[in-house]
């Protein structure tokens, strides 16, 4: 799934912008290769419950839907990678070892690793009852580069290449929101308040509401979607029509 993703954002950046893949995703490569790997394998048992302890733990602490979600995705690859060992049997050792390639050999950001030990020390911790310290190098001090931003003219080829209107719709208003993509998942249309332009987000990042302003193009957008898709909880459908 991964892959066909990076595959589809290629077809998009050919049509754009050049020819050949991304810089990026010969740099992303290695961990796609691994996550593809990692699912091929049979989880035990014994995994497949300390997955199920630890989300339990999760959701009685509240925890987003993001955080939750991540946890367990960098456990159940943790447990993958050692699948012939027991979870309650892995050492803060073996979680060390694992940091280690996932930079050394992946080439995994400290950002992944950031999300990896955090996952791992939650288990140690709540699950397991044991002591964790996260390695104090992931949080050393970094280079402050800025990230590459894109051209007004780029951000209008990608729109303008989309044939999709809802696809189009969600990233309209990811441009000129600046809300997550959790975020406009879980926007409901009464959350649209049009005659003040903007639009309220409720349970944002910390679970905080806040508003965002909504120009009267984005507006039209809207309106041309939502007498499309006709949508009657959720702005954007599901699976299911209207939610």
């Amino acid at each position: 799934r991964d892959l066909c993703m990076f595959v589809q954002i290629h077809s998009l950046n050919q049509h754009c912008f050049a020819t050949g893949f991304p810089h990026w995703f010969n740099h992303y490569l290695p961990w796609l290769k691994f996550k593809n790997h990692e699912r091929k394998k049979t989880l035990s048992q014994y995994a497949v419950n300390a997955l199920q302890r630890t989300q339990d733990l999760l959701n009685l602490g509240e925890y987003g839907a993001g955080t939750i979600r991540g946890y367990l995705s960098e456990l159940r690859y943790l447990f993958s990678y050692y699948v012939d060992v027991r979870p309650s049997l892995i050492t803060y050792e073996d979680t060390i070892n694992y940091l280690i390639y996932l930079n050394k050999t992946l080439g995994c950001s400290r950002a992944k690793s950031k999300m990896a030990a955090n996952s791992f020390a939650f288990f140690f911790r709540q699950v397991q009852n044991k002591p964790y310290k996260i390695p104090s190098i992931l949080f050393s001090a970094h280079h402050g580069k800025l990230p590459p931003v894109m051209q007004e003219s780029e951000v209008l080829a990608v729109i303008q290449a989309i044939s999709n209107l809802k696809h189009k719709t969600v990233i309209i208003l990811l441009y000129s929101t600046g809300m997550r993509l959790s975020e406009i998942a879980n926007l409901k249309i009464a959350d649209i308040e049009s005659k003040q332009l903007r639009i309220k987000v409720v349970s944002g990042k910390g679970k905080k509401d806040r508003y965002v302003q909504l120009s009267l193009s984005v507006l039209q957008q809207l309106r041309v979607y939502y007498q499309s898709y006709k949508p009657q909880v959720y702005l954007f459908n599901g699976y299911k029509n209207g939610y």
